[in-house]
């Protein structure tokens, strides 16, 4: 993805209190399993117990109440992000780099993501993050991210401050949403 647009996806995580990473040898640079960027969600208290409150019934058992206590502790969502930008219409991401990214989630405990940052045309700022399964698998093995239809693959969008807007994250499942 190039070194301007991996930047600006950390800096846009970081101004609105998701801490995140690039890290420093990733992609060519290394045989490593390593992600372009690792940042982490960390989920609040009032968060799981809004989720508990929906789904678990009122006469609760020890057991229940003991799960449920254990889910009050605080969790973080980590993500393993691939950044790819692209001018184009549809950016493509190689079987063998999806296949190091979910290596590389499996051991750390992560949730992988596959950031596509189309650079012109209707999306001029924002990095749709994408699960590998949500995107369209071609005929020769690779990984595709069209922009027709990426805001219906990805799960979260981050889009970074300009001289209009102020950073913010969007995490679609829930309707959450970091600001400053």
């Amino acid at each position: 993805m190039g070194d301007n647009y991996e930047r600006e996806l950390v800096n846009s995580l970081d101004a609105v209190g998701i801490p995140s990473m690039r890290a420093p040898s990733s992609g060519s640079a290394t045989e490593r399993e390593l992600p372009d960027v690792i940042a982490g969600i960390l989920i609040d208290q009032a968060t799981i117990a809004d989720q508990l409150s929906t789904t678990l019934p009122e006469d609760l058992s020890d057991e229940a109440i003991t799960n449920a206590s254990e889910m009050l502790s605080p969790k973080t969502d980590i993500y393993a992000i691939e950044s790819k930008s692209q001018k184009g219409t549809t950016m493509y991401v190689e079987q063998s780099e999806v296949a190091k990214l979910e290596k590389f989630t499996t051991a750390f405990g992560g949730k992988p993501r596959l950031a596509a940052r189309f650079t012109e045309r209707r999306f001029p700022t924002e990095h749709f993050l994408v699960p590998p399964e949500n995107a369209r698998l071609t005929d020769s093995g690779r990984y595709g991210l069209p922009a027709a239809d990426i805001e219906e693959r990805a799960t979260e969008v981050v889009y970074p401050a300009t001289k209009t807007q102020d950073a913010r994250v969007e995490i679609l499942a829930t309707g959450e949403t970091f600001t400053p």
